[in-house]
């Protein structure tokens, strides 16, 4: 959803299972990316539709091993070129973890990220994919690369734009709780990355299941630990940024919720934002957010 009459008018195509290669038999759980002939008929199913993808889980940024970075570039690659038929307009992707600590410092992984997005960016041009943005996921775990001013820095610093996961955001224990708390992050945007209604900002919005290391999975945007999602599009409204965004419903339900999906969820986003209704408070949960493990 995204400009200013908000509008069911987005996808995100999930490449987060794919592998490189690997024959015809992959193992359980992954899968072939998408042929040309498939990509093209996508494009044209969703001709007038704001398309991006989401990399595979696979690829990561902060890996020491040079056989793990060839396959992470060997990924985008892939990427950059199915997505120049796409039309893609940009790639979300996670970075990888800090579990590096071991042998580097947190400066040092960030500083290692920031010079691999580059090398990422000037593959890009070399394929003629200047078209696509790169936009770093907000990560969910507390060990994740990484939460939400790591990776402001990290845009200000390679020109790229930045996945918002607002749901990840709140799960690793961000300061999203507030309207001022809130209105904060976009300042933080607004001054580091150049964002407007022709470049507008990722955002994935869900429900989330929280434990003690941060995100346990996604869920329906009423379930789980309770996220003030209504709060956070009432800042997007009510400060005239909901223009510069396009938001991505990343909803997850069980079958045992008959008639609630992410398309509801993605219906409930679309209603409230054509509403008059503002939100100022969030009525938080009796439960610390400590203990936020609820199915």
């Amino acid at each position: 959803m995204m400009t200013e009459t908000a509008k069911l008018n987005s996808i995100e195509f999930g490449w987060t299972n794919c592998l490189i290669g690997g024959g015809r038999t992959l193992p359980r759980g992954f899968e072939h990316y998408p042929s040309e002939t498939q990509v093209k008929v996508a494009r044209e199913t969703f001709k007038n539709f704001y398309k991006s993808a989401h990399a595979p889980y696979i690829a990561s940024l902060t890996v020491s091993e040079e056989k793990k970075m060839r396959t992470t570039k060997a990924h985008f690659t892939k990427m950059f070129k199915l997505g120049v038929v796409l039309n893609l307009r940009h790639i979300t992707f996670h970075c990888g973890s800090f579990t590096e600590k071991k042998s580097l410092s947190s400066v040092q992984i960030i500083q290692r990220v920031i010079s691999r997005v580059k090398e990422l960016l000037k593959r890009k041009e070399e394929l003629s994919a200047s078209e696509i943005e790169l936009a770093p996921e907000v990560g969910g775990k507390i060990n994740s690369f990484a939460d939400f001013d790591t990776l402001i820095h990290v845009a200000s610093e390679t020109g790229t734009l930045l996945t918002w996961d607002f749901a990840h955001d709140f799960a690793r224990g961000g300061t999203v709780i507030t309207y001022d708390q809130i209105k904060n992050r976009l300042i933080k945007i607004e001054d580091n990355l150049d964002v407007s209604n022709h470049r507008p900002l990722p955002i994935h919005l869900s429900g989330i299941i929280v434990g003690k290391h941060g995100e346990q999975e996604h869920t329906l945007l009423d379930k789980g630990a309770k996220l003030p999602w209504k709060l956070f599009l009432s800042v997007l409204k009510n400060e005239n940024f909901i223009h510069k965004t396009v938001i991505i419903c990343e909803s997850k339900a069980k079958a045992a919720w008959p008639g609630e999906d992410s398309l509801t969820d993605s219906q409930k986003i679309f209603d409230f934002l054509f509403s008059d209704e503002l939100i100022t408070k969030w009525d938080a949960p009796a439960t610390s957010l400590s203990k936020f493990i609820f199915k």
